[in-house]
C-alpha cells in the first residue's frame, strides 16, 4: 500500500515540474517585445527634402484612411477617452532616432501644423474633417518627444491619436 502512494506522490510532483517548466517557458511570451522602431539606432543619413514629402504625403493618406475605417465601423472615440492610437502607422514614417527637423517636415507634409507643449514635446495637429465652427470635426495629434528636455536633435518616443473634438449628448448613445 505504502508503494502505491509513493507512485502517486512521484507522478503529481512529476506534473507539477512539468507545469512549472511550461510556465517558465512562456514568460518570454507574456512580456512585451520592443519594435524594431523602439530600438533602432538613431539615423544619421541626410533625408533628402522630395523623400520627406513623400513620406509625409504615404503618412497622410494612411490616416485618412484608418480614419476613414474608423468612422465607417462608428469606433472614434473622443479626446476625453483618449482617442484612438494610431501610433504604429505613425512610426512607420517618423522611426524613433529621426532628426527632429526631417520629422517635422514629415508632419508639415502631411498637412500637419507644429507647436512645442509645455512639457517641452513637439506636438502636430491636423484636422480630418471640418465641422461647424470646428467643434464636431476630428483631428489627428503626434507628440514627438525628445531624449532629453530641450534636446530637440533625435525623437525619442512619438505618441499618434485620431480623435472626435466634440461629442454632443455622449451618455445617450
Amino acid at each position: 500500500m505504502l508503494g502505491y502512494h509513493v507512485q502517486r506522490a512521484a507522478k503529481r510532483t512529476m506534473r507539477l515540474n512539468a507545469l512549472v517548466l511550461f510556465c517558465a517557458s512562456m514568460i518570454p511570451c507574456a512580456l512585451p517585445a520592443k519594435s524594431y522602431a523602439e530600438t533602432a539606432p538613431p539615423q544619421t543619413e541626410q533625408i533628402t527634402a522630395d523623400a520627406l514629402k513623400h513620406r509625409g504625403a504615404q503618412l497622410r493618406a494612411e490616416i485618412d484612411a484608418t480614419y476613414k475605417q474608423l468612422r465607417a465601423s462608428n469606433s472614434l472615440r473622443n479626446s476625453l477617452q483618449g482617442g484612438n492610437d494610431v501610433t504604429a502607422i505613425a512610426l512607420k514614417y517618423i522611426p524613433i532616432g529621426i532628426g527632429f527637423t526631417d520629422a517635422e517636415a514629415i508632419l508639415r507634409s502631411a498637412g500637419c501644423t507644429i507647436a512645442h507643449s509645455k512639457q517641452g514635446h513637439v506636438s502636430a495637429r491636423s484636422n480630418l474633417t471640418g465641422g461647424f465652427l470646428d467643434l464636431y470635426g476630428h483631428a489627428f495629434t503626434v507628440d514627438l518627444v525628445p531624449h532629453a528636455a530641450g534636446d530637440f536633435s533625435v525623437v525619442a518616443e512619438v505618441r499618434a491619436n485620431i480623435f472626435a473634438k466634440y461629442v454632443p449628448n455622449a451618455d445617450r448613445r
